[in-house]
């Protein structure tokens, strides 16, 4: 039997915080509840490794291989499946490039955390 653990971390209790504020809205429609915390902190946790990945390709002639971006393929998918399981998250988009966010929510709210606005999306 395989047990999964739900790990919180304060990294994703903060960017539930930030998405909660996020999508306030006046009749309170879109909130990420408690039990989504464990979610968000997963997140977090593949937004990192989303960025680090974009970061490597960027740097690095090992991290141009099939199999590399293969298992960040993967990753990007692990993610997408992730954001549609959380309340008030409608889309993520990838970007490849590490100098600004490599994953990108579209709020339901349409609200953002990006000089680009609202057609960016809320960077993490």
């Amino acid at each position: 039997m395989t047990t999964t653990t739900r790990t919180v971390t304060n990294t994703g209790r903060k960017l539930r915080d930030e998405l909660n504020e996020a999508l306030l809205t006046e009749n309170g429609s879109f909130y990420i509840p408690f039990s989504q915390l464990a979610d968000v902190s997963r997140l977090a946790r593949y937004a990192k490794q989303h960025h680090t990945r974009c970061e490597n390709e960027c740097s690095y002639e090992w991290a141009n291989s099939t199999k590399y971006e293969a298992d960040t393929a993967r990753l990007e998918k692990r993610i997408t499946e992730l954001v549609e399981s959380i309340h008030g998250i409608e889309k993520v988009i990838f970007t490849g490039d590490p100098r600004g966010y490599t994953v990108k929510l579209f709020l339901a709210t349409g609200r953002s955390n990006t000089w680009g606005g609202a057609e960016s999306g809320w960077g993490i």
